[in-house]
């Protein structure tokens, strides 16, 4: 019978667990010590999720009141969703960087929030029709991240936290969220980075409704400012482990100045011959080509609204408002 979790390092064990969404897969980290067992990252909660922490609880021989502290890295619902009800039948603690808070607040208990997404998407070009699914999107993702933590201990950038046998420094890492958390422990030389470094894929950088002004440049100064730590291995919110740290962040910060190099081509070559602004979505189409509606409004289009943002920041395009509409141009 395969083992539902692996250990990846001394201590340190690795589950995949499934998600109902195109990642397939989350990983979730529990980490052993002498006081207890920690876990970082919690899926989305759903009756098989719970099943499967049912079963880890098992095979790793942990009581619920081994557990000693629950870490929610960012507010997606993959690694926020069971926070709430893992605190519910553990009693454990959990941990949330500071940063990130507002964040859940806007997303998951400001019940307004959907209809402001909503309005801000038709400001950048989205049509009517294509945003109507985001309240039954968020209905969908509110079911799967209750109950909420009764009490979250906030974290600062810096501080120290013992997450079972291990040592690491806090690290606020922005970009992909506002206050994404990433840990660091210099004596064993292992990087946690959830979503902030996966392989294969690059994380969803998203210009959103009240969100960071420039999550793209936030997302590149994170990248540059854990580059160069010696990791003996790094330990991603999605996928399989990473041994080259600097390698894996120097292909993704390539991947990001080609897609931005992509981005000024199709905006000049859209307004050649013509004094048009150009609207957000024609640039998303030509980007990511014909996707599911769904995969458009909640990835494509502000991932291609972060990379528009960043360039109208730097100053390389300008960015024009008319009759209640964002355009863009050269």
């Amino acid at each position: 019978m395969q083992k539902l979790i692996e250990e990846v390092y001394p201590n340190i064990y690795k589950l995949s667990l499934d998600i109902p969404v195109p990642l397939k897969a989350i990983n979730i980290y529990f980490i052993k010590g002498q006081d207890g067992w920690s876990i970082v990252d919690c899926g989305f909660h759903n009756q098989q999720s719970e099943k499967t922490w049912y079963k880890v609880f098992e095979e790793l021989r942990i009581d619920y009141n081994d557990i000693s502290k629950i870490i929610v890295t960012h507010f997606h619902p993959d690694h926020y969703g069971a926070a709430g009800w893992l605190q519910e039948i553990t009693g454990a603690p959990v941990l949330l960087l500071d940063k990130e808070k507002k964040t859940i607040e806007r997303n998951w208990l400001d019940k307004s929030y959907p209809s402001k997404l909503k309005q801000f998407f038709m400001e950048y070009g989205m049509p009517e029709k294509a945003v109507l699914d985001l309240d039954n999107h968020y209905k969908s993702s509110y079911l799967n991240i209750t109950p909420h933590p009764k009490d979250i201990t906030l974290l600062s950038n810096g501080d120290e936290i013992q997450l079972g046998d291990y040592r690491f420094k806090t690290i606020w890492s922005p970009g992909h969220t506002e206050g994404l958390m990433t840990f660091w422990c210099e004596e064993e030389a292992v990087f946690i980075s959830n979503d902030l470094v996966l392989p294969e894929i690059t994380p969803n950088i998203s210009f959103l409704a009240n969100s960071a002004a420039n999550p793209l440049s936030d997302f590149f100064f994170s990248l540059r400012s854990i580059r160069s730590l010696p990791a003996a291995i790094t330990l991603p919110g999605h996928r399989q482990l990473i041994t080259n740290l600097e390698k894996r962040v120097d292909e993704i910060i390539d991947h990001h100045g080609h897609r931005l190099e992509l981005v000024k081509t199709i905006l000049m070559n859209k307004q050649e011959g013509t004094n048009n602004c150009i609207s957000a979505l024609d640039i998303s189409m030509e980007l990511f080509g014909h996707l599911p509606e769904s995969i458009i409004v909640r990835f494509a289009f502000p991932e291609t609204l972060s990379h528009l943002e960043y360039l109208v920041q730097n100053g390389e395009i300008k960015k024009l408002y008319v009759n209640n509409k964002y355009y863009y141009y050269k």
